[in-house]
C-alpha cells in the first residue's frame, strides 16, 4: 500500500518526523485469506437474499477490499460468523442513511463556512484529525440536529475512506462552552453511531480545554461506557496539546500556525436559505439558525477576508498542497536551469549577463500566491 509522507518542516520538525515515519508504515495487516472468504461466503447468501437492503457500493467494497473485512474481524476477535453480521448490519445502517451516495455539496454551505467540524493537518502519529468545535453545536436548533449528526458521519466516513487502516482521530475543542452546548446525546452519538460502524478506524478521542462546570457530566458518561470505548477518551489542555499535535499542524482557534483553510466550502454547496424546501425547514427554523449562527458566520467572514488579503494558500488537503508545491518548485527550478543555459548561449557565455533561477522551501508563499490566482 503507497504511504504519503508529510513535509518535514512546513509540518512538524525532524524528531516527529522520523517518529512519524516509524509510525505511518505500520498499517494493520490483513486477517488470513481463508477467514476472509468465509465472511464473504456469508455476506453473499446475504446479499442474494436481500439484495434491496444494500447499497451496490458497499456490496461491492465488502467484496473487494480485505481490509474491510479484517477490520470487521478484529472487532470481533476473527469470528468470521459475528464479523459478518456486524457488516450485514453496519450495510443496512449506511444503506437506510442513504450514506453512500452523500456527496460533500450535499450538505449547507454554513457547516463548512462556520468551521465547526473539518478534517485537518496530522498529529503526531500520523492520524488524521478531525476537529469538532462544541460550542458551534447548539442543542436549542433541534430543526438541524439529525442533519449536523449526518454530516459529522459524512467527514469520519470521508477520512475513514482516505486513510485505508492508516487511522484517524477526533479532538473535542469544548474551549468557550457552557450547558447551550453540552448535550450527552451528541456524545452518545458519536459513540452508538460512528465510531461501531467504522471499526478499528478511531485511535482517540481528545476532549480538549473542558471546563470544570462540564467535567462531571463528561467523566460519568465515559465511566458509563464499555471498556473498548473507554480507552479511547483522552483529555489535553493549551498546556499539553503539543504532546498530541505540533503547533504547525494545529488550527488557529487552538493556537496554532497551521494555513490551511478549514472553511472553505464545496463549490456547489448551498446555503440553508437555499436547501430549505429540501431540508423542510419553515422561516421560524432559518430565523433560529441566523440567530445562533450569525455571529460566528460574520467571523469567518472576517477570517477569509483576512486569508484573502493576505494571499495564503487556501487548500482542504495537506497533501495536495505539499505535492503541488513539491511539483512546483521542481518544474520552476528546472526551467531556472534551462532558462540559464539559453542566456548564456544567446550572450556568448557572458555568465553575467544572466541570473540564475533558484526555487527552494522558502518559496513557498509565492508559489501559493500563484496557485491562488482566480481563486474565489
Amino acid at each position: 500500500m503507497p504511504i504519503n509522507r508529510m513535509p518535514t518542516k512546513d509540518f512538524i520538525n525532524v524528531k516527529q518526523r522520523n517518529r512519524l515515519d516509524s509510525l505511518i508504515t505500520d498499517v494493520t495487516p490483513n486477517s488470513a485469506p481463508e477467514v476472509i472468504a468465509k465472511v464473504r461466503e456469508i455476506l453473499q447468501a446475504e446479499f442474494k437474499k436481500t439484495p434491496d437492503e444494500f447499497d451496490p457500493s458497499d456490496i461491492e467494497r465488502f467484496m473487494k477490499s480485505d481490509w474491510t473485512v479484517t477490520r470487521f474481524l478484529l472487532r470481533k476477535k476473527d469470528d468470521p460468523e459475528e464479523a459478518a453480521q456486524m457488516m450485514i448490519s453496519c450495510a443496512r445502517w449506511r444503506h437506510r442513511l442513504g450514506m453512500p451516495r452523500w456527496k460533500d455539496e450535499d450538505f449547507p454551505k454554513e457547516f463548512y463556512n462556520l468551521g465547526g467540524v473539518f478534517p485537518y493537518a496530522p498529529d503526531l502519529l500520523g492520524n488524521t484529525v478531525i476537529y469538532v468545535r462544541a460550542k458551534l453545536y447548539d442543542r436549542k436548533l433541534s430543526c438541524i440536529q439529525e442533519l449536523f449528526q449526518h454530516y459529522i458521519i459524512h467527514i469520519a466516513n470521508r477520512v475513514d475512506n482516505e486513510r485505508d487502516g492508516r487511522g484517524w482521530s477526533i479532538i473535542f475543542d469544548c474551549s468557550g462552552t457552557g450547558m447551550a452546548n453540552m448535550d450527552v446525546n451528541m456524545l452518545l452519538f458519536m459513540l452508538n453511531e460512528v465510531i461501531p460502524h467504522l471499526p478499528k478506524g478511531l485511535n482517540y478521542v481528545l476532549i480538549y480545554e473542558l471546563p470544570w462546570l462540564l467535567s462531571k457530566i463528561v467523566n460519568t458518561t465515559i465511566a458509563c461506557l464499555p471498556s473498548e470505548y473507554k480507552k479511547l477518551a483522552k483529555t489535553a489542555s493549551k498546556k499539553d496539546i503539543h504532546n498530541w499535535v505540533a503547533k504547525e499542524s494545529l488550527p488557529d482557534f487552538m493556537g496554532g500556525t497551521c494555513d490551511i483553510n478549514y472553511r472553505r466550502a464545496p463549490k456547489n454547496a448551498k446555503s440553508f436559505e437555499d436547501m430549505a424546501e429540501e431540508l423542510k425547514l419553515t422561516e421560524k427554523d432559518l430565523a433560529s439558525i441566523r440567530k445562533i449562527y450569525q455571529p460566528y458566520l460574520d467571523e469567518a467572514d472576517e477570517a477569509m477576508a483576512r486569508r484573502k488579503g493576505k494571499n495564503l494558500r487556501r487548500r482542504s488537503s495537506v497533501l495536495e498542497f505539499w505535492h503541488w508545491m513539491k511539483n512546483k518548485i521542481d518544474t520552476n527550478a528546472d526551467g531556472g536551469d534551462n532558462q540559464t543555459a539559453n542566456n548564456q548561449e544567446n550572450s556568448g557565455g557572458d555568465s553575467k549577463s544572466s541570473k540564475k533561477i533558484s526555487v527552494s522551501k522558502k518559496d513557498a508563499p509565492k508559489l501559493a500566491a500563484i496557485a491562488d490566482e482566480g481563486d474565489e
